[in-house]
């Protein structure tokens, strides 16, 4: 009996510990719960020194990540305003407001106003869905809708981490989401985000079963590719539309990992989502080939490293580009801009990014 106790509470202990790792999932700190999206940036939010020191993240009053230079729109005037939609390569995941790839185009072209919707853990889906709800209706002149080859697998369940998201899905020609309004996290959300080696211990099976027979696990099935296809047109089609109704300047830009880089490109994605941009008429930056261009030895240097001391407080870090990674792709995104005539050559060459 002694060692059944002892036994038992050890287990448990390694189990909660696995089971209850929120504080090592950094986007805990600055969201909340959406009955649309999962999951949104709290407004106002501000967390000095947030991913290292110096390294501040910033909410602003609508929810978008901020940039380091204030402004008032009401009273000053700008040439564009510029969104950059996408996930957390996006956001700018373990760099300072003033050094992601979004705020970087704002140094490139000081007359320029961007808006970052960034967002940890998003797929394709969420991404759209954001921008439909909440910056459709904004006067901008230029949206640049990103993503990462991780974005098409996520927007294929109802579940990110644990935490719920929109199931997005095509009937009869229209997107819906088929799960809205999303619940708030319940008691259960801890062990939808348990590894499944932890299905081994008969109470943590017992405790799903009997979820399952209450209807409170609803765990959807992926959609079949043909369906994601259609989903994939859909959404790039709807964004055109809405774009056009705002006369603003579309592009859809692939965001390569340092993996993609190295085994020459995501061909498969890249393929599918030109092939359905081809139809739809919106241009199709694939920055693959421009990371393709940096040597060798020097790659590794443009993203986060495991070696970086936020690694402990936020394993996700490792992988997303760092302060050298998010200007590189700045620089990049703002040569295709002007190559489009979408934004013009930057007066002062001394504004580039840094």
């Amino acid at each position: 009996m002694f060692f059944l106790v002892v036994e038992g509470t050890f287990s448990s202990w390694t189990a909660l510990k696995a089971i209850f790792p929120q504080d090592r999932i950094a986007e805990r700190h600055h969201t909340h719960h959406d009955p649309l999206l999962g999951w949104v940036n709290v407004p106002g939010s501000r967390l000095p020194d947030f991913y290292g020191p110096g390294r501040d993240l910033t909410i602003d009053a609508r929810g978008f990540r901020s940039g380091g230079r204030r402004r008032d729109l009401a009273s000053e005037r700008f040439r564009s305003l510029l969104i950059c939609s996408g996930d957390s390569f996006a956001m700018g995941y373990g760099v300072g407001d003033d050094h992601t790839w979004c705020r970087g185009l704002e140094k490139l072209h000081p007359d320029l106003e961007t808006l970052n919707m960034g967002q940890g853990g998003y797929g394709l889906d969420q991404s759209f869905l954001w921008f439909q709800r909440d910056a459709a209706d904004l006067d901008h002149d230029i949206h640049l809708f990103t993503f990462t080859t991780g974005d098409f697998e996520r927007m294929l369940w109802d579940e990110f981490s644990g935490y719920q998201k929109p199931l997005l899905v095509e009937e009869e020609g229209r997107l819906v989401v088929a799960n809205a309004p999303l619940p708030e996290p319940g008691w259960m959300h801890a062990l939808r985000r348990a590894p499944f080696k932890l299905m081994a211990f008969r109470s943590v099976q017992a405790l799903f079963d009997f979820s399952q027979s209450l209807g409170e696990l609803d765990q959807r099935q992926a959609i079949r590719s043909s369906q994601q296809a259609r989903v994939i047109l859909g959404i790039f089609r709807e964004l055109a539309a809405l774009n056009a109704g705002r006369d603003s300047k579309l592009a859809a830009v692939l965001l390569p990992t340092e993996s993609e880089v190295s085994r020459g490109g995501a061909t498969r994605e890249s393929g599918l989502v030109l092939r359905e941009l081809t139809r739809v008429g919106i241009p199709f930056w694939d920055l693959t080939a421009d990371f393709q261009g940096i040597p060798g030895a020097e790659l590794s240097s443009h993203f986060i490293s495991s070696e970086d001391p936020m690694v402990g407080e936020y394993p996700g870090a490792p992988g997303h580009y760092n302060e050298r990674g998010n200007a590189f792709v700045a620089e990049a995104l703002s040569r295709r801009l002007q190559a489009y005539g979408w934004l013009e050559e930057p007066v002062d060459s001394s504004s580039k990014a840094d």
